[in-house]
């Protein structure tokens, strides 16, 4: 009688399944790496834009402060109208502080020309702003009361009304800064 012997398994079909399941970790490996570096990649971008927002907000502010204590300064009188709106008078024309939602619109009409600007206050999206308007002697301020969540922040902007008229006529009492 002859013996048969069973065939070994060869090496070559024990490879090839360890060589898929290698394949498969490697394939599952990167989609980990994909998707929690896409998540990384989705909180830089959206720090970054709070971040542009912020700083665009600030340049705002700082442009709103240089034009308004310049159109206070070179006034001769302020008022608030009817409408809610802060009228600069002076020699060469009328300057007019108007708010809406979350800017300032400033119009200036000097000689027959008009000149507009915009200054965004509240740029962040969940942002509440609330406005005072307030005249006290010869000093105009714009009091802006910022809230983003339980967060609360106070910006004021103060100006001497007519101080370049003041300086220039010698009416600037004693100790009395500019």
């Amino acid at each position: 009688m002859m013996k048969t012997r069973c065939p070994r398994r060869s090496g070559r079909n024990r490879r090839g399944v360890a060589n898929l399941v290698e394949l498969l970790s490697i394939i599952a490996s990167i989609g980990l790496i994909t998707s929690l570096s896409s998540v990384l990649l989705v909180a830089v971008m959206r720090s970054q834009g709070t971040n542009s927002d912020l700083r665009r907000e600030a340049l705002s502010n700082a442009r709103l402060a240089r034009q308004f204590r310049l159109d206070a300064h070179e006034a001769t009188s302020v008022e608030i109208d009817a409408q809610g709106e802060m009228v600069f008078t002076g020699e060469s024309g009328e300057t007019t502080y108007r708010w809406d939602d979350r800017r300032f619109h400033r119009t200036a009409k000097r000689d027959d020309v008009t000149h507009r600007e915009q200054y965004a206050i509240a740029v962040q999206r969940r942002t509440k702003c609330n406005l005072e308007l307030v005249i006290e002697g010869d000093v105009a301020q714009i009091i802006v009361t910022k809230f983003t969540g339980d967060q609360r922040r106070r910006v004021a902007l103060s100006a001497s009304v007519g101080l370049i008229h003041r300086l220039g006529s010698g009416e600037l009492a004693q100790g009395e800064t500019p």
